[in-house]
Protein backbone atom coordinates (compact mmCIF):
# COMPACT_ATOMS: atom_id res chain seq x y z
CA UNK A 1 0.00 0.00 0.00
CA UNK A 2 1.32 3.41 -0.99
CA UNK A 3 0.16 6.82 0.25
CA UNK A 4 -0.79 9.65 -2.09
CA UNK A 5 1.61 12.09 -0.44
CA UNK A 6 -1.25 14.31 0.77
CA UNK A 7 -1.92 15.42 4.34
CA UNK A 8 -3.65 13.52 5.81
CA UNK A 9 -2.46 10.71 3.52
CA UNK A 10 -4.67 8.18 1.78
CA UNK A 11 -3.17 4.73 1.24
CA UNK A 12 -3.99 2.90 -2.00
CA UNK A 13 -3.60 -0.86 -2.17
CA UNK A 14 -1.49 -1.84 -5.17
CA UNK A 15 -3.57 -4.17 -7.31
CA UNK A 16 -2.68 -7.62 -8.70
CA UNK A 17 0.27 -8.23 -6.39
CA UNK A 18 1.51 -11.82 -6.70
CA UNK A 19 4.25 -11.67 -4.11
CA UNK A 20 5.77 -9.36 -1.53
CA UNK A 21 9.42 -10.23 -1.16
CA UNK A 22 11.44 -10.46 2.00
CA UNK A 23 12.79 -7.40 3.81
CA UNK A 24 16.20 -7.95 5.34
CA UNK A 25 16.92 -5.35 8.01
CA UNK A 26 20.57 -5.44 8.98
CA UNK A 27 22.89 -3.67 11.37
CA UNK A 28 26.61 -3.05 11.18
CA UNK A 29 28.83 -4.43 13.88
CA UNK A 30 31.48 -2.30 15.49
CA UNK A 31 34.57 -4.00 16.83
CA UNK A 32 35.25 -2.67 20.31
CA UNK A 33 37.83 -5.27 21.28
CA UNK A 34 40.44 -3.99 23.69
CA UNK A 35 43.70 -5.44 24.93
CA UNK A 36 42.01 -6.67 28.07
CA UNK A 37 39.01 -8.27 26.30
CA UNK A 38 40.39 -11.75 26.76
CA UNK A 39 40.39 -14.41 24.06
CA UNK A 40 37.36 -13.11 22.09
CA UNK A 41 36.60 -10.09 20.00
CA UNK A 42 33.94 -7.76 21.40
CA UNK A 43 31.31 -6.08 19.23
CA UNK A 44 28.43 -3.64 19.55
CA UNK A 45 25.68 -2.85 17.12
CA UNK A 46 26.34 -0.01 14.71
CA UNK A 47 24.22 1.73 12.11
CA UNK A 48 21.16 -0.14 10.86
CA UNK A 49 20.04 -0.58 7.25
CA UNK A 50 16.23 -0.73 6.89
CA UNK A 51 16.60 -2.89 3.78
CA UNK A 52 14.64 -3.21 0.58
CA UNK A 53 11.56 -5.02 -0.64
CA UNK A 54 10.77 -6.32 -4.11
CA UNK A 55 7.19 -7.07 -5.11
CA UNK A 56 5.89 -8.99 -8.11
CA UNK A 57 2.86 -7.48 -9.85
CA UNK A 58 0.75 -8.74 -12.73
CA UNK A 59 1.43 -5.82 -15.05
CA UNK A 60 -1.44 -3.86 -16.54
CA UNK A 61 -0.21 -0.42 -17.66
CA UNK A 62 -3.83 0.77 -17.96
CA UNK A 63 -4.34 0.54 -14.18
CA UNK A 64 -3.96 3.84 -12.32
CA UNK A 65 -1.84 2.27 -9.56
CA UNK A 66 0.67 0.88 -12.09
CA UNK A 67 0.88 3.50 -14.86
CA UNK A 68 3.16 6.52 -15.28
CA UNK A 69 0.84 8.93 -13.44
CA UNK A 70 2.24 10.58 -10.27
CA UNK A 71 0.73 7.86 -8.03
CA UNK A 72 1.37 4.89 -10.34
CA UNK A 73 4.31 2.52 -9.84
CA UNK A 74 6.06 3.61 -13.02
CA UNK A 75 5.39 7.28 -12.22
CA UNK A 76 6.84 6.86 -8.74
CA UNK A 77 9.95 5.21 -10.18
CA UNK A 78 10.35 8.09 -12.66
CA UNK A 79 9.97 10.79 -10.00
CA UNK A 80 11.99 9.00 -7.30
CA UNK A 81 9.62 10.46 -4.73
CA UNK A 82 9.68 9.07 -1.20
CA UNK A 83 6.25 7.92 -0.03
CA UNK A 84 4.71 6.46 3.10
CA UNK A 85 4.11 2.74 2.53
CA UNK A 86 2.44 -0.05 4.44
CA UNK A 87 2.40 -3.85 4.41
CA UNK A 88 -0.47 -5.72 6.00
CA UNK A 89 0.38 -8.86 7.98
CA UNK A 90 -1.93 -11.40 9.58
CA UNK A 91 -2.09 -11.15 13.37
CA UNK A 92 -3.87 -12.83 16.28
CA UNK A 93 -5.30 -9.57 17.64
CA UNK A 94 -8.96 -8.58 17.45
CA UNK A 95 -8.70 -7.09 13.99
CA UNK A 96 -6.74 -10.07 12.69
CA UNK A 97 -4.16 -7.85 11.04
CA UNK A 98 -1.17 -5.64 11.76
CA UNK A 99 0.44 -2.98 9.57
CA UNK A 100 4.12 -2.38 8.97
CA UNK A 101 4.62 1.31 8.19
CA UNK A 102 7.72 2.73 6.54
CA UNK A 103 9.00 5.30 4.05
CA UNK A 104 10.53 4.21 0.74
CA UNK A 105 11.25 5.14 -2.86
CA UNK A 106 11.30 2.92 -5.92
CA UNK A 107 14.93 2.13 -6.68
CA UNK A 108 14.52 -0.49 -9.42
CA UNK A 109 11.85 -1.44 -11.94
CA UNK A 110 12.27 -4.85 -13.58
CA UNK A 111 10.06 -5.79 -16.54
CA UNK A 112 9.83 -9.58 -16.82
CA UNK A 113 10.33 -11.38 -20.13
CA UNK A 114 7.25 -11.88 -22.29
CA UNK A 115 6.43 -15.41 -23.39
CA UNK A 116 3.47 -17.63 -24.20
CA UNK A 117 3.47 -19.44 -20.87
CA UNK A 118 3.76 -16.76 -18.16
CA UNK A 119 1.74 -13.63 -17.44
CA UNK A 120 3.43 -10.29 -17.95
CA UNK A 121 4.81 -8.96 -14.69
CA UNK A 122 6.90 -6.16 -13.25
CA UNK A 123 9.07 -6.27 -10.14
CA UNK A 124 9.45 -2.87 -8.46
CA UNK A 125 12.03 -2.71 -5.67
CA UNK A 126 11.28 -0.40 -2.76
CA UNK A 127 14.33 1.03 -0.97
CA UNK A 128 13.37 1.68 2.63
CA UNK A 129 14.45 4.98 4.17
CA UNK A 130 13.01 4.42 7.64
CA UNK A 131 12.59 1.54 10.08
CA UNK A 132 9.38 -0.47 9.99
CA UNK A 133 6.96 0.46 12.76
CA UNK A 134 3.98 -1.69 13.69
CA UNK A 135 0.42 -0.35 14.02
CA UNK A 136 -2.92 -2.02 14.69
CA UNK A 137 -4.68 0.33 12.26
CA UNK A 138 -3.79 2.90 9.66
CA UNK A 139 -4.49 6.43 10.95
CA UNK A 140 -5.97 7.39 7.58
CA UNK A 141 -8.27 6.13 4.83
CA UNK A 142 -7.35 2.92 3.03
CA UNK A 143 -8.52 2.54 -0.56
CA UNK A 144 -8.40 -0.79 -2.34
CA UNK A 145 -9.96 -1.39 -5.74
CA UNK A 146 -13.60 -0.32 -5.78
CA UNK A 147 -13.95 -0.74 -2.00
CA UNK A 148 -13.16 2.00 0.52
CA UNK A 149 -12.39 0.84 4.06
CA UNK A 150 -12.30 3.39 6.86
CA UNK A 151 -9.80 2.88 9.64
CA UNK A 152 -10.71 3.58 13.26
CA UNK A 153 -9.54 7.20 13.21
CA UNK A 154 -11.21 7.95 9.89
CA UNK A 155 -14.40 6.18 11.01
CA UNK A 156 -14.45 8.29 14.16
CA UNK A 157 -14.06 11.47 12.10
CA UNK A 158 -16.81 10.30 9.75
CA UNK A 159 -19.12 9.53 12.69
CA UNK A 160 -18.52 12.96 14.23
CA UNK A 161 -19.14 14.64 10.88
CA UNK A 162 -22.34 12.65 10.41
CA UNK A 163 -23.50 13.63 13.90
CA UNK A 164 -22.71 17.29 13.20
CA UNK A 165 -24.57 17.12 9.88
CA UNK A 166 -27.56 15.51 11.59
CA UNK A 167 -27.59 18.21 14.27
CA UNK A 168 -27.39 20.92 11.61
CA UNK A 169 -30.23 19.28 9.68
CA UNK A 170 -32.37 19.11 12.84
CA UNK A 171 -31.68 22.77 13.60
CA UNK A 172 -32.64 23.71 10.05
CA UNK A 173 -35.82 21.62 10.30
CA UNK A 174 -36.73 23.20 13.65
CA UNK A 175 -36.12 26.66 12.24
CA UNK A 176 -38.23 25.91 9.18
CA UNK A 177 -41.02 24.51 11.37
CA UNK A 178 -40.93 27.56 13.63
CA UNK A 179 -40.95 29.86 10.61
CA UNK A 180 -43.94 28.00 9.17
CA UNK A 181 -45.75 28.18 12.53
CA UNK A 182 -44.98 31.89 12.82
CA UNK A 183 -46.28 32.51 9.32
CA UNK A 184 -49.44 30.51 10.02
CA UNK A 185 -50.02 32.46 13.24
CA UNK A 186 -49.42 35.75 11.41
CA UNK A 187 -51.85 34.77 8.66
CA UNK A 188 -54.48 33.81 11.24
CA UNK A 189 -53.96 37.09 13.09
CA UNK A 190 -54.26 39.03 9.83
CA UNK A 191 -57.48 37.21 8.93
CA UNK A 192 -58.89 37.90 12.39
CA UNK A 193 -57.93 41.58 12.12
CA UNK A 194 -59.51 41.83 8.69
CA UNK A 195 -62.69 40.20 9.97
CA UNK A 196 -62.85 42.56 12.93
CA UNK A 197 -62.18 45.56 10.69
CA UNK A 198 -64.95 44.48 8.30
CA UNK A 199 -67.37 44.03 11.18
CA UNK A 200 -66.45 47.41 12.65
CA UNK A 201 -66.82 49.13 9.28
CA UNK A 202 -70.23 47.50 8.81
CA UNK A 203 -71.31 48.61 12.28
CA UNK A 204 -70.15 52.16 11.63
CA UNK A 205 -72.02 52.22 8.33
CA UNK A 206 -75.14 50.88 10.03
CA UNK A 207 -74.90 53.46 12.81
CA UNK A 208 -74.47 56.23 10.25
CA UNK A 209 -77.53 55.06 8.34
CA UNK A 210 -79.54 54.96 11.55
CA UNK A 211 -78.49 58.48 12.46
CA UNK A 212 -79.41 59.77 9.01
CA UNK A 213 -82.78 58.07 9.16
CA UNK A 214 -83.51 59.59 12.56
CA UNK A 215 -82.47 63.05 11.35
CA UNK A 216 -84.64 62.74 8.26
CA UNK A 217 -87.59 61.69 10.38
CA UNK A 218 -87.14 64.69 12.65
CA UNK A 219 -87.00 67.11 9.73
CA UNK A 220 -90.08 65.57 8.13
CA UNK A 221 -92.07 65.85 11.38
CA UNK A 222 -91.24 69.54 11.70
CA UNK A 223 -92.48 70.37 8.15
CA UNK A 224 -95.90 68.61 8.49
CA UNK A 225 -96.91 69.88 12.00
CA UNK A 226 -99.96 72.44 12.05
CA UNK A 227 -99.07 76.06 12.76
CA UNK A 228 -101.04 77.63 15.61
CA UNK A 229 -102.64 81.13 14.88
CA UNK A 230 -100.74 84.01 16.33
CA UNK A 231 -103.73 86.36 16.92
CA UNK A 232 -106.41 88.60 15.24
CA UNK A 233 -110.05 87.91 14.37
CA UNK A 234 -111.98 87.51 11.21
Amino acid sequence: MISDGASPPVYTAVGQVQEIGDISVTAEEVDVTTLDSGDYHDYIQGFKDPGECQITVLFDPAMADQDDSPDGLIGLFISGETRNCAIRWNASNTGGQEYGLFQAFLRDMDYAALNASDPQTIQPTFRLRSPITLADTLPITLVGGATTVLTAAAADRAAKKAAADAAAAKTAADTAAKTAADRAAAAQAAAQAAQEATAKAAQLAADECTQKAQLAAQLSGQQTSPVAPTGGTL
